[in-house]
């Protein structure tokens, strides 16, 4: 992660596309295999392990192509991540443009004391994430 546009400084580095094995993805696009694309990464309010009431911490979580989702806190360090069936293909195919999925993760707050849900939407498929 970065500050600002144009960059100023990095914030820190972390790999998005590795499950936590540490083995990377690569049948993300099936015909293109090293190629993967992302959504808009979402920011979750997380309790600080230990903190007083109110003591709380931003997270980053992101999604590529494969349908790999992964949480990553606010020094860089990951805190989990998920294979699902949310994927999309990476590239568009020619003429397509007007049939393109519009993959996304979205935060849902069910109730207003409740604990949120990730929905991740592929092409063909949505997964609801508990963050519990």
């Amino acid at each position: 992660a970065t500050s600002g546009f144009p960059v100023r400084e990095a914030l820190w580095q972390a790999s998005i596309c590795q499950r936590s094995g540490g083995t990377k993805v690569r049948d993300a696009a099936r015909k293109q295999p090293n190629v993967l694309a992302t959504v808009t990464p979402l920011l979750v309010k997380r309790r600080r392990e230990g903190a007083a009431i109110g003591g709380s911490v931003m997270d980053s979580v992101f999604m590529v192509s494969s349908g790999l989702i992964t949480s990553i806190d606010s020094t860089g360090k990951r805190n989990w991540n998920l294979d699902t069936d949310s994927r999309w293909p990476a590239l568009a195919q020619e003429g397509a443009h007007a049939q393109q999925p519009l993959p996304s993760l979205t935060l849902l707050q069910p109730t207003p004391d409740g604990e949120p849900l990730i929905l991740a939407l592929g092409e063909w498929h949505a997964t609801l994430v508990s963050l519990s």
